[in-house]
């Protein structure tokens, strides 16, 4: 996806209303008619996204680095995985060294017949600010 200027607005700003006290005089302009919309919006409806991970495992813990190519960019990211011996279930944290995205996961993996988890990541911790926002929901099984 492309955006070129995307949003638009042809009208008339006028500052004919102001407001005024004993110190101050002030102008809050004002959107006349006119026009709003979007131009310049180019989307295939294809995307292709590849990744290339390597990872080292030691006991219970597990060290990734990798990197993902999406819209002719590379995202390198590191990461630290834990699962106990004993237990069905794995935790992990990531961080996109580009965008500076961190990632949480948690995933159950009964035996090795399949595994489920969700994934979640944001480069703010303010989601309304967030420019890299990441949610996934794995489920794969294995026969």
């Amino acid at each position: 996806m492309k955006w070129v200027d995307a949003n638009f607005q042809n009208g008339k700003i006028s500052s004919d209303n102001r407001y005024f006290d004993s110190e101050s005089v002030r102008y809050r302009p004002t959107f006349g008619g006119g026009a709003r919309g979007y131009k310049d919006i180019k989307q295939k409806n294809i995307s292709t996204y590849s990744g290339l991970d390597f990872t080292y495992q030691r006991d219970s813990l597990s060290f990734m680095a990798g990197t993902r190519h999406y819209a002719s960019l590379l995202f390198p990211s590191l990461g630290i995985s834990w699962q106990p011996n004993v237990s069905d279930h794995h935790l992990s944290l990531q961080y996109e060294l580009r965008s500076n995205k961190v990632s949480i996961a948690y995933f159950w993996q009964h035996k090795s017949t399949g595994k489920i988890g969700l994934q979640f990541g944001s480069d703010n911790s303010n989601l309304r600010y967030a420019k890299a926002l990441e949610l996934n929901l794995v489920a794969n099984y294995t026969f």
